[in-house]
C-alpha cells in the first residue's frame, strides 16, 4: 500500500504542479492586471499545497490537493484517472446526492483490480451509494469485499459499523453481532455475544450507578440529533413493549446536548416514563441505530433495536393477546414546563387558544433536500379546499412545517402557520398536537407525536411502506400508484409488486412505478370522512375498509420471497392493524382500487 501512495500521491503533486506552471508561463506572456491577480491565485494554492503536505494526513490532505487541482484547471476526468483523486471526487459526489456518477467512478477502480487491497477504499465508498438508495445486498456485498481485503480501514472508518447496521435491518443478528464486535476490535477466540456484552457493561457503568441495585434494568441506544419523528417514536415503542418487563427503563444518548431544539423537546416528553441519559463522545457512537438483540448481564439487559425492529415487535407485540400493547398503548402527556412555555409565547404571538384545534401537516419538497426520499413529498396546495372548509366550521388550523415551505396564507387567510410568527418556538408545535381534534398528517416525523399523544389522525397522501404502524382513530388516503403505461395500480396489483417495501425514489424508478397525489376534492372528501368519523365512538367498516385490511392481512402473513428488500424483518404490514382505517370515500373516488379485493379472503 505504501507503493501505491507514494505512486498516487507523487501523481496528484505533478498534474498541481504542471497545471500551475502552465498557468504561470501563461499570465508572464501577456502582463496584464488580469496576470497579476492570476499570479496572486498561483501563489496562495502553491502555499495551501504546501501545508497540506506537511501538516495535514491522510484523506484531508488529499481532499485538499484535489479541490486545488481543479481550480488549477486539471480536468476531473483526469483526476478520475488517480485512485485517491477519485475516492475524493466520489465523496462530493455522494455529499450532492449524484449515487449514479459516484457508483459509477468507484466501479471502474474496482474492475481494474477487485482483489488489490487499494480497492478496499473503492468498495467502502460504493457501499455508501447503496445504503442511500437502500439496495441492502449490494450494500452488504462491497462492505464484506472492503472488510476481507483492508480490516484495519473497514474498522477505521466505521465501515464495520454500517455492515451491522445493514444485517440488523435484515433481522441477520448473529452477522450484525459479528460485524460489529470487529467493529469493537474484538480478538478472533472471543465470542461476539459476549464480548460485546463485556463491553457495554464497562461503557455504561458510570451512567447506571443512581438506579439501584436490587432493580432490573432494560437499556437501549438511541440518536436522534435532527431526527424528531424517531426521537418521540422509538422511546414510545420501546417504553410500551418492555414497561412490564424491567423496573427501570434508560436510553442512552451520544452527543444529547447536539440535539435539535425539536428533538431536545421530545427527550423530555418521554422522560416522563423512562430515564433518558447523554453519555460522553465515543463511549457508544457505534450502537444507535444498531439491532444486535438482546445482550443479558445479570440484572442489566442491553436492549440493542432500531426503528425498524422496534417496529416490527410492536406490531407482533399488538396481535399477541398475551402481550399488553394487544389491550392498548399507554400514551404520553406533554411535561408541564413544556406547557407553559408553550402559553407563554402563544401570549407573545397574541393568539386565540379558545377554538377547536386541527394541526397540518405537509412534508414539502424544500424539507432537507434528501432526493432519496421525495416520494414522500406534497404539495401542500390540494389542501386548500380542506382547510377552508374546516375554518368554516369554526377550526382553528394550525399548520407546522419549517420556514421554507410553501406558504398558504394568502388563500386561506385564516390559517395558522407556526413558523411563521415573529416569536416562533418549537414547544407550540407539541403544544397545538396535544390539544387538537386531530391531526392532517401526511407521514413524516411531527405525525410520530401525534401517534404517542393518542391523537386521531388523517393520514393524506400516505405510501404504502409495511413499517407504517397506525394508532388510535387513523384514517388513510395514500398516493396513487401508477405503472410505466400511467394506468393506476390496484391495491392487490402493487401489494403482489411488493410496493410496501419500498422506501427510496429509485426503488419506484428501478419499479418503473410513479406516484401521484391525492388531489384536492379527494382531500376534501376524506377531511369530511375524518369529522363525521370522530362524532361515533364505534363504526364497522365498510366493504372497500374491510377488503383493503384484509388484503394487507393476506400479504403480511406472505412467507418472504426472493425480493431483494424482503427479509425476516418484513413479515408484516402495519397497516393490517385493526386501528387503520382506508378512506371509504376515496375508495368509492378511484374505480378499480379495492375491486379485485372485495372476494372472501382466508388469512391463516
Amino acid at each position: 500500500m505504501f507503493f501505491h501512495k507514494y505512486i498516487a500521491g507523487s501523481h496528484l503533486a505533478w498534474l498541481f504542479l504542471s497545471a500551475n506552471i502552465l498557468v504561470t508561463l501563461k499570465a508572464l506572456c501577456r502582463p496584464s492586471r488580469t496576470s497579476i491577480r492570476v499570479l496572486r491565485q498561483v501563489a496562495i494554492r502553491c502555499l495551501l499545497a504546501a501545508h497540506a503536505w506537511l501538516l495535514l494526513r491522510g484523506k484531508i490532505r488529499v481532499t485538499r490537493v484535489v479541490r486545488l487541482c481543479l481550480s488549477s484547471g486539471v480536468t476531473r476526468a483526469t483526476l478520475e484517472r488517480n485512485l485517491e483523486a477519485a475516492v475524493a471526487l466520489a465523496e462530493w459526489d455522494i455529499g450532492r446526492q449524484k449515487f449514479d456518477r459516484a457508483e459509477a467512478l468507484m466501479t471502474r477502480h474496482i474492475d481494474t483490480n477487485p482483489n488489490h487491497p487499494r480497492a478496499a477504499k473503492c468498495f467502502g465508498l460504493r457501499s455508501l451509494t447503496h445504503i442511500w438508495r437502500g439496495n441492502q445486498n449490494e450494500t452488504i456485498h462491497d462492505l464484506t469485499r472492503c472488510a476481507a481485503l483492508r480490516p484495519s480501514y473497514a474498522r477505521g472508518f466505521n465501515f464495520l459499523a454500517n455492515l451491522s447496521q445493514i444485517h440488523g435491518i435484515r433481522g441477520e443478528v448473529t452477522e450484525a453481532r459479528d460485524a460489529m464486535a470487529k467493529q469493537c476490535k474484538v480478538r478472533r477466540d472471543e465470542d461476539p455475544s459476549e464480548y460485546l456484552t463485556r463491553i457495554l457493561l464497562d461503557r455504561t457503568d458510570r451512567y447506571l450507578t443512581n438506579i439501584p441495585t436490587k432493580d432490573t434494568v432494560g437499556v437501549m441506544f438511541g440518536a436522534y440529533h435532527q431526527a424528531f419523528g424517531h426521537a418521540i417514536l422509538d422511546p414510545f415503542h420501546f417504553y410500551n413493549l418492555f414497561r412490564h418487563r424491567f423496573d427501570h427503563l434508560v436510553i442512552l444518548h451520544p452527543g444529547l446536548l447536539d440535539y435539535s431544539r425539536a428533538s431536545s423537546h421530545m427527550i423530555a416528553v418521554m422522560q416522563q416514563h423512562l430515564d433518558q441519559i447523554g453519555v460522553l463522545p465515543g463511549d457508544l457512537n457505534y450502537f444507535p441505530w444498531q439491532n444486535l438483540g438482546e445482550l443479558t448481564a445479570g440484572r442489566i439487559t442491553f436492549l440493542c433495536h432500531n426503528y425498524w425492529s422496534l417496529n416490527r415487535m410492536a406490531y407482533h407485540a399488538r396481535r399477541d393477546p398475551y402481550h399488553p400493547m394487544s389491550i392498548g398503548r399507554r400514551y404520553v402527556k406533554l411535561p408541564p414546563k413544556l406547557v407553559d412555555r408553550a402559553e407563554l409565547v402563544c401570549r407573545k404571538n397574541k393568539l386565540d387558544t379558545s377554538r377547536p384545534v386541527v394541526v397540518l401537516h405537509a412534508r414539502s419538497h424544500g424539507y432537507h433536500k434528501l432526493q432519496v426520499q421525495s416520494f414522500r413529498n406534497v404539495d401542500v396546495r390540494n389542501y386548500i379546499p380542506a382547510v377552508r372548509r374546516l375554518i368554516d366550521l369554526g377550526y382553528n388550523v394550525v399548520r407546522i412545517g419549517d420556514k421554507e415551505m410553501t406558504s398558504i396564507r394568502d388563500d386561506v387567510p385564516g390559517v395558522l402557520e407556526l413558523p411563521s410568527l415573529a416569536c416562533y418556538d418549537h414547544s407550540l408545535d407539541a403544544y397545538f398536537l396535544s390539544r387538537c381534534k386531530f391531526m392532517m398528517s401526511c407521514q413524516s416525523g411531527p405525525c410520530s407525536l401525534a401517534r404517542a399523544l393518542g391523537k386521531p389522525n388523517l393520514v393524506l397522501n400516505a405510501v404504502y411502506h409495511h413499517t407504517m404502524l397506525p394508532e388510535v382513530d387513523e384514517m388513510f388516503v395514500f398516493k396513487q400508484y401508477r405503472d410505466a403505461t400511467g394506468s393506476a395500480l390496484s391495491l392487490e396489483e402493487l401489494l403482489e409488486r411488493r410496493c410496501h417495501l419500498f422506501d427510496r425514489s429509485s426503488h419506484f424508478t428501478d419499479a418503473g412505478i410513479s406516484l401521484e397525489e391525492a388531489n384536492a376534492d379527494e382531500i376534501l372528501a376524506a377531511t369530511e370522512e375524518m369529522l363525521s368519523s370522530l362524532e361515533t365512538s364505534h363504526r364497522e367498516d365498510t366493504d372497500s375498509q374491510a377488503a383493503f385490511r384484509n388484503l394487507m392481512l393476506r400479504y403480511a402473513a406472505t412467507a418472504p420471497n426472493t425480493h431483494p428488500l424482503a427479509s425476516k424483518m418484513t413479515d408484516y404490514i402495519g397497516y393490517a392493524l385493526p386501528e387503520a382505517r382506508v378512506s371509504d370515500a376515496v375508495c368509492e373516488m378511484r374505480p378499480g382500487y379495492v375491486s379485485a379485493s372485495r372476494r372472501k379472503v382466508r388469512v391463516a
